[in-house]
């Protein structure tokens, strides 16, 4: 858990982070070098969407901030669930077009194997990372 709080940026806008892959493993950086990385649609007929190391984390981000300008992601609690961390979070977005500000509640699980992350899933539904975890949502 200590290594995902200490690896894990508080607070910060992830557009200008994940400009290039080298700045972001720079931020995350107990990131293995071939880290799975998932990014939960948890809407009908979207698929999950799968990327590896740093160079796929960002791909992965870049693809899902295209119509944000800024998106602020804000860590509230981690909490420990055995080999995985689960990380609740805050999100402040705001969109290129009409500058639309929209908020949510979203979360991630790390997994931590021999001092580094190996996974990190990405999920819009604090709820569906929760049971992925063995919690209740």
């Amino acid at each position: 858990m200590e290594l995902v709080r200490a690896s894990w940026p508080q607070e910060f806008d992830v557009v200008p982070l994940v400009a290039d892959a080298d700045s972001l493993g720079e931020a995350f950086g107990a990131l293995s070098d071939d880290v799975e990385v998932e990014f939960v649609a948890n809407a009908p007929g979207l698929p999950d969407v799968r990327y590896r190391g740093a160079p796929g984390l960002a791909d992965g981000w870049r693809d899902w901030l295209a119509p944000y300008e800024s998106y602020r992601l804000a860590a509230e609690e981690l909490i420990d669930a055995g080999d995985d961390v689960l990380v609740l979070a805050r999100v402040r977005a705001r969109t290129h077009r009409d500058g639309v500000v929209i908020e949510h509640a979203p979360a991630a699980v790390c997994t931590v194997r021999d001092g580094q992350i190996v996974r990190a899933r990405f999920y819009l539904d604090r709820d569906q990372a929760m049971e992925a975890v063995g919690m209740r949502g």
